[in-house]
């Protein structure tokens, strides 16, 4: 079954993701020579301190043994003292579903479930009518393989939706907003 990963670096406020393109670039090199899919970059709309980044696993034999590769090993020990990885989860969400061309927001939300909750969890994120109005352009759901009873909701919008219109829509910490971003090009100075 294909797997998505979804890892949150924070960055210390004087560092940015393009001032360290460097350490990026090797990573995106590193771990996709491992993985058959993209791995791709957002950054949050509202905290540009915060770098997300996504990909994609057939396995979660494949995912281990990149965990358990010296590459990897390397990775981490190279990771600046001014970035530190504050999430690094595996979902069951198929990173095919999202679409790679498309621009918009992406909207991730985190529900915890309680086991003792009746149904099958279809009303846990029921759209109304506020979002259709929105222009949603896409949805996916996927739980966290290690904590099964947390489930992440990626919703993206069409490239006309604002920041603003959105977050209204939430309450603000509860959400993460962000958008993609190209891989870092090399920092010549």
């Amino acid at each position: 079954m294909p797997f998505t990963e979804f890892i949150t670096l924070v960055h210390a406020t004087d560092s940015t993701f393009p001032s360290l393109s460097s350490f990026y670039r090797t990573w995106w090199t590193r771990q996709s020579s491992r993985s058959a899919y993209p791995f791709t970059f957002y950054t949050d709309v509202t905290m540009p301190n915060i770098v997300y980044l996504i990909s994609g696993w057939h396995s979660s034999e494949e995912y281990t043994e990149w965990c358990n590769s010296e590459d990897r090993r390397r990775l981490i020990q190279a990771l600046p003292d001014v970035v530190a990885i504050s999430r690094n989860v595996l979902l069951n969400m198929g990173f095919d579903t999202i679409p790679r061309a498309a621009r918009g927001l992406i909207c991730v939300s985190v529900v915890t479930v309680d086991a003792t909750e009746a149904g099958d969890g279809d009303g846990v994120w029921a759209f109304s009518g506020m979002e259709r109005s929105l222009g949603v352009r896409w949805t996916g759901c996927g739980e966290d393989v290690r904590s099964p009873s947390t489930l992440y909701r990626f919703t993206m919008y069409d490239v006309d939706v604002t920041e603003e219109s959105i977050l209204g829509r939430y309450q603000r910490d509860a959400v993460i907003l962000m958008r993609r971003v190209g891989v870092p090009a090399a920092n010549d100075g």
